[in-house]
């Protein structure tokens, strides 16, 4: 089994969290010492979105099979599963 497409979407994870705590350390005022606070709250919104998006796709006719990696839910997804910082 090829275990580039994982690689991939394990890359777009971390480089979609890594934006997203720099947004927080930024609007937070450039603090210092709070790299892994600002880390694992980028992590949880996206695990949020996931869950959101689980209740809609289930409330939903039909779901939306097929397209769960290509939006910021399906990055959620990958966050909720383990991805871990590094």
């Amino acid at each position: 089994m090829d275990d580039k497409p994982n690689e991939h979407l394990h890359d777009h994870l971390h480089r979609h969290i890594r934006e997203r705590a720099y947004e927080i350390w930024q609007n937070e005022g450039f603090p210092e010492g709070r790299e892994d606070e600002h880390w694992q709250q980028a992590r949880a919104e996206f695990a949020d979105a996931r869950e959101e998006a689980a209740l809609a796709k289930s409330a939903a006719p039909g779901g939306a099979a097929g397209s769960e990696h290509a939006t910021p839910t399906g990055i959620a997804d990958m966050a909720a599963e383990g991805t871990q910082r590094g």
